[in-house]
């Protein structure tokens, strides 16, 4: 890894001075809380970013805030920001497809967990990759522009901080009569908390008002500390902090894990997560609902404006298997949506097809 990573920096960043491995090592994360432009945020391991197992256009939102809807959004603001280059996309591709989650023992007692686990917390954190998270809507790029209007007109945006306008948080998914949050409250943000701040207090609040893109819990037993700013140092102090129950949303939560369940639920739900890794029996997650009845739906809106379907290092064309998509798009693994060739690799060029 250290190898590749040193090669791979000339490709990532101009000068070689960052890469995904500068935060991600081995794909997953290096435990550390970053201020950005959202706010203090801790590195999430990229494990669970696509379904490897029966869905491979399954892909979650990007980032804390869901402010970058893929892999490959992100990579156009990396070569914005960092100089990289066309590297970015292998690297996709790389995530997609080596990127593991860390085995973990498995207890033979996690039934009474997994109990738990499905009365409580599945709904959020089921699917195959542990997270609800999944882009439905149209992507790459996911809006006109920068804290631009959403290309998709069923995605719903929020102010996400005091006293701004609404920018690429994506709070919402709507096709036709059918939503589902990307965002939720769970009572861990604290807005008069100074440590809440973004770009080093030069932007004011952080991101976090309409809650948060619900994280992976893909071998969660070795990703501390927890939450988005790393404000939990073990599960067992996740507890107390997460809200559950009917007051379970705004800060402090009046109802938490550690208040809605027995010493015994805890104790069960504890040792079920600490055995959740890559071979883990998966639950269905309102991600996978929420998918599988577009299927039976039929078409969304079209977009706000023309796009077109480019080969590329990303597992795109969603909207296609979905039947969301009004275009037809080819029958390949590796498509995004784009509206234009900027930043498009010359070398895949020739694969375009506008369709």
């Amino acid at each position: 890894m250290k190898k590749c990573n040193l090669y791979m920096r000339f490709k990532q960043s101009q000068d070689a001075w960052s890469s995904y491995g500068s935060c991600h090592p081995d794909g997953l994360a290096d435990g550390v809380t970053w201020i950005f432009g959202t706010g203090p945020r801790q590195t999430k391991p990229l494990d669970g970013m696509f379904n490897k197992g029966t869905n491979m256009s399954d892909q979650g939102l990007l980032n804390w805030s869901a402010i970058r809807g893929s892999n490959t959004d992100f990579n156009n603001n990396s070569r914005a920001t960092q100089g990289g280059c066309e590297a970015l996309d292998a690297q996709t591709l790389w995530i997609f497809a080596a990127v593991r989650a860390l085995n973990q023992p498995h207890p033979s007692n996690v039934q009474p967990g997994r109990d738990v686990f499905a009365a409580n917390c599945a709904s959020c954190h089921g699917g195959a990759k542990w997270t609800k998270s999944e882009i439905s809507h149209r992507d790459n790029p996911a809006a006109v522009a920068p804290n631009g209007a959403p290309l998709d007109p069923g995605v719903t945006r929020l102010p996400p901080a005091t006293n701004i306008p609404p920018a690429n948080e994506f709070f919402s998914f709507t096709c036709n009569t059918l939503p589902i949050n990307y965002l939720e409250d769970v009572g861990t943000f604290d807005v008069d908390n100074p440590l809440e701040i973004r770009d080093n207090a030069a932007a004011g609040t952080a991101f976090g008002v309409n809650g948060f893109n619900v994280p992976s819990l893909l071998s969660i037993n070795y990703h501390a500390p927890y939450l988005h700013r790393g404000q939990a140092q073990t599960l067992e102090e996740v507890f107390p902090l997460h809200g559950l129950g009917p007051g379970g949303v705004g800060f402090p939560p009046t109802t938490t894990i550690q208040t809605e369940l027995t010493a015994q639920q805890q104790a069960d739900l504890l040792v079920f997560l600490k055995s959740i890794d890559g071979t883990t029996p998966r639950f269905r997650s309102e991600g996978d609902v929420f998918r599988d009845a577009l299927r039976l739906q039929g078409p969304c809106p079209p977009p706000t404006a023309p796009s077109v379907c480019l080969l590329g290092w990303s597992v795109r064309c969603k909207e296609a298997r979905l039947g969301t998509e009004p275009r037809r798009c080819a029958s390949v693994p590796t498509l995004m949506h784009s509206q234009s060739m900027v930043n498009v690799p010359t070398s895949y060029r020739r694969h375009i097809r506008a369709l």
